[in-house]
């Protein structure tokens, strides 16, 4: 199936990209996807990996930004590589949710004579954004965030995934795409001027890998952060904020709270190890913040998941 969008002319490396035109091209995409889901066209699909929250594989450089991401393939193909035997590639008309935690290099290139072009939703606990994605102008078989918009109701965003994650029916995922698509018509119809963030501040781009690359037993702090990257943790903290809408602080601590829960659902660790790998040393500290933040302890959220199960 392919999704029919107006082609921006992502070829001429040395011209600004049009935000004017992303943004038209987004909305144009968003209606296509709805009328694609809504005749049952769309494939779907969620990648795995034996490698999930494995050092190895995320200090080689592969790995996942910590939070869920979902692909909509709009024009061109990508290569999602998770290991060495583990791969699926999508064109136009497939979906691709990569929980967080799932290792895995984006390779992009062209198809049918048109270039990679896609949309990714991103959401952590706190933030949802919607990006455009083109190939990178230094390597063109990379993809680069150009377009970024901030969505309204993060909760709303996760809830959809674990939705998605429980249910292999065709008609339910259909559905759920459907909703899903809706809202980012909804979301995108109000979304005001400080809710466009259209280039990501370099630092915040080299923040975000830093984050995304270091071995899951690591957890960088803002000052870690802002030495690496040689510039002060306020400025560091202050362009952060401005392109990802979210305070880097807070993204570092919603990272690790989000992770530990994945964690113990996940049932491989006990809630002490999950705290240490999660860069909490104090247990009782541990439990404490993660009640604040969830309402429950480790212990009851495991009991709260078996139950249900």
């Amino acid at each position: 199936m392919n999704i029919s969008i107006p082609e921006l002319e992502w070829q001429n490396r040395n011209a600004e990209p049009n935000a004017t035109q992303a943004d038209m091209l987004i909305r144009e995409s968003v209606l296509r996807l709805i009328q694609a889901a809504d005749r049952g066209e769309l494939r779907s699909f969620i990648g795995s990996s034996r490698n999930r929250w494995d050092e190895a594989a995320q200090s080689a450089g592969c790995a996942h930004a910590f939070s869920d991401e979902w692909f909509f393939q709009l024009q061109g193909e990508c290569d999602f590589r998770f290991s060495s035997d583990e791969h699926i590639k999508i064109i136009p008309g497939d979906t691709l949710l990569v929980p967080r935690g799932v290792p895995h290099i984006e390779i992009v290139g062209n198809r049918d004579g048109k270039t990679f072009t896609s949309l990714v939703l991103c959401v952590c606990e706190t933030t949802a954004t919607l990006h455009l994605a083109r190939p990178s102008p230094e390597r063109h078989s990379m993809p680069e965030v150009f377009r970024v918009l901030r969505l309204h109701d993060a909760l709303f965003y996760r809830g959809l995934i674990m939705a998605v994650q429980h249910t292999s029916h065709p008609d339910t995922i259909r559905q759920l795409l459907g909703t899903l698509f809706r809202q980012f018509q909804k979301d995108i119809g109000s979304i005001m001027p400080d809710d466009q963030l259209p280039f990501p501040h370099r630092l915040a781009v080299q923040a975000r890998h830093l984050i995304n690359s270091c071995p899951v037993d690591h957890w960088y702090t803002v000052v870690e952060l802002a030495k690496k990257l040689q510039c002060s943790p306020n400025y560091l903290s202050s362009v952060f904020h401005r392109s990802y809408g979210i305070k880097l602080k807070e993204f570092l601590i919603c990272n690790r709270l989000e992770n530990a829960k994945i964690m113990l659902l996940d049932n491989r660790l006990n809630a002490s190890e999950v705290a240490s790998n999660c860069g909490f040393q104090d247990t009782a500290y541990f439990a404490r913040i993660f009640r604040q933040r969830f309402g429950c302890t480790p212990s009851e959220l495991r009991k709260m998941d078996a139950t249900e199960k």
